[in-house]
């Protein structure tokens, strides 16, 4: 409790006790007879209830020293007994017809003897407030801090004599409020409520306000979260930075022009440029003319074409972070802020989709503004912006919509670089749904767009008509330079080396990587002692195109070596599987590993080694796999040909065990070209045709390389890699293995290794979140559809207790089930209606406070009505399957457990959530309102029913006959609200008010609405039924206690409801939590 907190309690205490005091004498004087109620006196009555009603909230709101709330809490109670002796007062008093008899009954002994008492008790209690401000030094302390803030002098005049005696050092009660010249009880009485309001409505603004900041805070950081993915700036964090790039002419080039513009517009120069009158410019200035005019002027869209290698990537990255490129663009508006974006063909869904670019402009538009983020989130049209969280939870129309409303609401104009539109690859939303986006955004009068891509016919069909250069154009005179650099410590005549530089300069068109990779090979070629007659013969030969130059490269290098060729191949195969296939686990590793790394390379490529490893026929000290690596990256940068590059691990998750740097550097392509190269070509095919097995063995290397590492790391460590993108990734590749081949054997081998590793702990289901149960391997396998085959005959031959297990845990992550596998599981004697415990944290929470108890039938409909709720998906047949199958062994439809919120969009913008008992678990996530309905098995079975059939066709006859026969064993439908809780920011759930909502209650009622309105599909946000559900919940929070409303404390939820509800406290379950479990917080 702060302070200024206190005080505004003692203040209004002041308030309620003189007042009070003042009123029961008029009391007495009424009991006597000497004076009768008037319309003032109702008033009074009146006034002192609603200030006493005011201590109440604000002191149990606050939370206070014992001493001060306990006081609180008295003078609470005893100024609401008078307030009500005062209205039985008023009550007979307007019994005029027996007034007589109403008097004799006042001036009762009884009731005078009652006004005393509560007057002795304000008068005590006043007494106990003198000496608490007496003892205490404190307040005045605070007092002074608080004379001492900004602003203080423009508050109320009695406020701040309030706070003037404090620090004067008077500590007299009246001393506190009354100046010494005001002598009547009137003015007394006035300046109370005066200085009370004043402190307040200060204590209020202060309170209001900084909660108000704390909200908007906690709404932006989770906005962005939900619209960042891991690997938004992965891209263009690989570029190769500019300063570490050979074309230094180009960017002198553009400081120049950028230079020269800004000087003639009178702008200030950002620094002496010191630049020497270089000849090789002008060559490039005509070129970059067109690009800076377009920077400073009304031009929406601009194109900078290349060839493959060209550069265009660092150009972009060089461009956008100049500073001569934002003072060019004040030119164009006063306020402009630069949005970027990189994509990349062979790499993550957010990084060549549609989706990608939109959540990377939003995130760069709304990133470090707060106020922004207000305008969006209290904008009429973004009433779901406050249910998502996680990038998943968007779609590409809502993203559309975001970005809108962002740029319109945005303070300046923007101008957005897109690098590599010849890299898009959305499946989904079609190759032209890029370049209808960026013409439609190009037309928004706030922004520039600059683009660049290879010169593909189909995009110059759209481009043509904008300004443009083409790359090539500006890279010769960094290419010369570059080549001489690269030749300078060679011996050879002056004419040679002039002539070679001047033919590779004409063969690489522009390419810089052409250039790198063929300047290389003549290189080795000197460091070999090459004559210069042998020299010009290979140069003669070097092809011009990039393709064809990775095939002479390969096979200069390898020409004589078949071993190298077979292990260059082997390396290149590896990396192109992980590409093809496994896009969602390459993903994964990049976030926890920081992508494949030497370590899983190493595995991969000593199939032996790997093999013991996962069979338990040997150990691997950690020293020896450092020294198998380091011979593999020497084996990788000597026989790829450039192909593949190693690069320092930026992300390693070992960085507590420094002795894993030496195996955790990442592998990857060189550039795209080089991948298209291989994939694309028939050249490239060659080489891979070297290596001696399909792209699906090499997954599978992948694969179990994966697992051997898991091994290692856990035994070193302590620690388990997650495996459910890489099983998901072999569920990708089953449609490319047939029935019987040896490629079905080895997945059912990798599964069965899976399950072992599990056991002992090498994976685990994700390294993000903890579940318990945990889910197993095989539970997770069989919701797979595409893994029945692997799984049936072991789910038939479990026990009946393992059966229920693996049925409980597969509802807990999985919505949709093969009904194959829940069939499988009912036949082994698992019971869908069995209660067990469960808990979902993530591995940096708190410890769990609740443990939700379920059933898997209970489950299956909690989880398909969240589904439906968040994405609206179809429903499937085998959907109502599996539904129906546990229902008709359902032994109790009367059985009551909290139910999920009728739909997801109801909180959206909201400050009204529903919530599982998962709630209780989570530090600080939403403040606002929250409330729990439970419903019986009864109504959940009708709901789920309703949701899982409205969009299916006709129902056959005989699913009509079973559901027929499941209601005749019905009880009773039932749903009501059980709880409601109100949480602010940091606040934890134990520090919540909770009230026990009664069945008489008229929530009920509304809450019912609510349900069968969202089950018919309406949208339910800004209607009459939402609407009256909304009052009811501010009703309950603003007035506690009432009809049909109960305050609780946490302990009696624990003790009491915990036992309907269906939950336990972390204590009673017996649980323990997993090692990978690290709190940030207590």
């Amino acid at each position: 409790m702060s302070g200024l907190e206190a005080l505004g309690i003692v203040c209004l205490m002041m308030q309620v006790i003189t007042f009070a005091r003042d009123t029961s004498s008029v009391c007495m004087a009424v009991y006597k007879g000497q004076q009768t109620p008037d319309a003032a006196f109702e008033d009074k009555a009146v006034t002192v209830r609603t200030w006493a009603a005011d201590l109440k909230a604000k002191s149990s709101t606050v939370p206070a020293e014992k001493e001060l709330q306990s006081l609180a809490e008295k003078c609470n109670k005893t100024a609401d007994a008078l307030a009500s002796e005062m209205q039985k007062i008023t009550k007979y008093h307007k019994s005029s017809s027996v007034f007589r008899a109403v008097k004799a009954s006042l001036a009762s002994t009884v009731r005078h003897r009652r006004i005393e008492e509560l007057d002795h008790s304000l008068a005590g209690y006043m007494s106990t407030l003198q000496y608490i401000m007496t003892q205490q030094n404190y307040y005045r302390a605070k007092a002074i801090e608080i004379q001492q803030k900004e602003g203080f002098g423009k508050t109320d005049a009695s406020f701040q004599h309030f706070i003037g005696q404090i620090v004067a050092g008077h500590t007299d009660i009246q001393d506190l409020v009354v100046k010494e010249h005001v002598a009547t009880r009137q003015q007394h009485r006035h300046h109370i409520e005066t200085a009370a309001q004043a402190i307040v409505a200060y204590i209020d603004q202060s309170t209001s306000q900084a909660n108000a900041n704390e909200a908007l805070q906690k709404q932006y950081d989770r906005l962005l979260k939900s619209l960042k993915s891991s690997t938004m700036k992965k891209r263009e964090n690989e570029v190769m930075e500019p300063r570490d790039a050979t074309v230094t002419r180009i960017f002198k080039a553009y400081d120049q022009g950028a230079y020269r513009i800004l000087d003639e517009e009178g702008t200030e120069r950002l620094s002496d440029r010191s630049m020497s009158d270089d000849n090789e410019l002008h060559e490039i200035d005509a070129i970059w003319q067109g690009f800076l005019d377009w920077l400073h002027t009304e031009s929406d869209m601009y194109w900078i074409s290349g060839i493959p290698g060209s550069g265009k990537s660092t150009l972009v990255k060089f461009v956008t972070h100049h500073k001569g490129t934002m003072e060019l663009l004040q030119l164009w508006r006063p306020s402009v802020m630069i949005l970027t974006h990189f994509f990349w063909k062979i790499g993550s869904a957010p990084q060549n989709d549609l989706k990608g670019l939109l959540t990377s402009l939003a995130y760069q538009l709304l990133d470090g503004n707060l106020q922004l983020v207000k305008l969006v989130m209290t904008a009429p049209t973004t009433g779901r912006l406050g249910s998502k969280e996680h990038y998943n939870d968007w779609s590409v129309p809502e993203l559309e919509e975001l970005l809108e409303l962002t740029l319109r609401l945005h303070p300046s104009s923007v101008c957005i670089f897109i690098d590599g539109l010849d890299e898009f690859v959305d499946i989904k939303n079609g190759p032209e749904s890029l370049m209808k986006f960026i013409q439609k955004l190009s037309k928004n009068e706030k922004t520039k767009i600059c683009v660049s891509s290879r010169p593909e016919p189909r995009l110059k069909r759209v481009l043509a008509g904008y300004g443009s250069m083409e790359l090539q154009d500006l890279t010769k005179p960094d290419m010369r330079v570059f080549l001489y650099q690269r030749f300078s410590d060679v011996e050879m005549s002056e004419y040679f080396g002039f002539s070679i530089i001047n033919e590779l300069l004409t063969k690489a068109q522009g390419s810089f990587l052409w250039i790198h990779l063929a300047s290389k090979s003549l290189w080795d070629g000197m460091q070999n002692g090459d004559s210069e007659d042998m020299i010009e013969k290979r140069l003669h030969a070097l092809p011009p195109e990039l393709d064809e130059l990775y095939a002479d490269m390969w096979k200069r290098l390898n020409r004589d070596e078949p071993i190298y060729r077979t292990a260059a191949a082997g390396y290149l195969l590896l990396m192109i599987s992980m590409v093809r296939y496994g896009q969602m686990w390459m993903q994964d590793l990049e976030a926890i590993l920081g992508g494949v790394c030497m370590l899983h390379m190493m595995f991969a490529n000593e199939p032996a080694l790997e093999d013991d490893l996962l069979e338990d026929r040997c150990l691997l000290t950690l020293d020896e796999a450092i020294r198998r690596c380091e011979k593999l990256q020497r084996s990788i940068q000597v026989q790829c040909a450039g192909l593949l590059d190693i690069k320092c691990n930026k992300n390693s998750p070992w960085r507590e065990h420094p002795e894993f740097a030496p195996v955790t550097p990442i592998v990857d392509f060189i550039h795209r070209t080089a991948y298209d190269f291989l994939v694309d070509t028939e050249a490239g095919q060659t080489i891979l045709s070297y290596g001696q097995m399909s792209l699906t063995a090499a997954l599978f290397h992948m694969v179990r390389a994966y697992m051997a590492m898991a091994r290692l790391v856990h035994e070193r460590t302590g620690e388990s890699l997650s495996y459910i993108f890489m099983l998901e990734t072999l569920v990708t590749l089953l449609p490319e293995v047939y029935d019987g081949s040896s490629g079905r054997s080895e997945i059912r081998h990798i599964l069965h290794l899976m399950q072992n590793f599990d056991q002992k702990n090498y994976l685990q289901w994700t390294s993000s979140v903890i579940r318990i149960p945990k889910p197993t391997v095989l539970s997770v396998m069989a919701s797979y559809e595409g893994l029945q085959d692997f799984v049936l005959q072991q789910l038939r031959a479990l026990s009946p207790q393992m059966a229920t297990k693996i049925l409980n845990s597969i509802f807990l992550w999985r919505t949709r089930v093969p009904n194959e596998s829940i069939q499988a599981l009912l036949s082994a004697g698992a019971d869908p209606h069995a209660p067990f415990m469960t808990i979902t944290i993530n591995v940096d929470s708190r410890k769990p406070f609740i443990v939700d108890q379920r059933t898997a039938f209970w489950a299956q409909m909690m989880s398909y009505a969240r589904l439906e709720a968040r994405f609206r998906r179809e429903p499937q047949p085998a959907d109502l399957e599996a539904l129906l199958t546990m229902a008709e062994t359902c032994r109790d439809f009367g059985e009551r457990l909290i139910m999920p919120p009728p739909r997801h969009s109801l909180d959206e913008g909201r400050i009204v959530h529903g919530f599982g008992w998962e709630w209780f678990n989570i530090r600080h996530k939403f403040p606002g309102t929250f409330f729990a309905a439970e419903a019986n098995l009864h109504f959940m079975f009708e709901r789920t029913f309703r949701l899982m059939t409205a969009k299916l066709p006709v129902l056959e006859p005989d699913i009509l006959s079973r559901v027929q026969q499941i209601r005749t064993r019905y009880t009773g439908s039932f749903a009501a609200v059980r709880l409601v809780f109100s949480l602010q920011w940091n606040e934890d759930i134990e520090s919540a008010r909770f009230y026990e909502i009664l069945p008489d209650h008229p929530i009920q009622d509304a809450f019912l609405q609510l349900c069968d309105s969202n089950d018919l599909g309406k949208d339910l946000v800004n209607t009459e039924v939402y609407a009256e559900w909304e009052n009811c919940l501010s009703k309950i929070t603003r007035e506690g206690t009432g009809t049909g409303v109960i305050e609780r404390d946490l302990d009696f939820l624990t003790q009491k409801l915990s036992k309907e509800f269906g939950f336990v406290t972390w204590e009673e379950s017996g649980l323990t939590l997993p090692t990978n479990w690290r709190p940030r917080g207590p």
